[in-house]
């Protein structure tokens, strides 16, 4: 299954766009899922405390939702796109994390226990049946993040 990606920063149209292409193109439309996130709250209210936790909820919930929705693809739909690429996580990761949480948050990522490989310089999503031939990134001048 051909899977196309749409990653950017928050308000950039990355749901918009996802939703027009399923609609224009009969792509099967995954779009994130991140309400209730129980760990958000504290958090907010304790950063240091709270950053790795929270960090690996999203990731876990963002490869979850995504595996969950390759698997049971719509066989009439041609393709999917999503308006967000799990891998994402790493970069927030990079900015709200020590460096030792960082480094720990490499090792327990789902790619290296499920047969699923990325190339980060490249953006490639590798897993079974699936082959992302393309990612769209959207910008927006909001805040920029980098790495400590």
């Amino acid at each position: 299954m051909n899977f196309l990606v749409i990653e950017g920063n928050i308000g950039a149209g990355k749901t918009t766009l996802a939703e027009m292409i399923s609609k224009d193109y009969n792509a099967q439309l995954v779009t994130e899922s991140f309400a209730g996130n129980p760990f958000l709250p504290k958090f907010y209210a304790n950063p240091t405390d709270y950053a790795f936790t929270l960090e690996m909820s999203f990731l876990a919930e963002r490869y979850s939702q995504l595996m969950n929705e390759l698997q049971n693809r719509d066989l009439f739909k041609d393709f999917a796109v999503a308006d967000y690429y799990f891998m994402k996580s790493l970069i927030f990761a990079s900015v709200t994390l020590s460096d030792d949480e960082y480094n720990l948050s490499l090792l327990v990522l789902p790619c290296q226990t499920m047969n699923i490989t990325f190339t980060v310089n490249s953006s490639i999503l590798s897993m079974p049946g699936c082959h992302v031939p393309i990612s769209i990134y959207f910008y927006t001048k909001t805040l920029l993040y980098c790495r400590k």
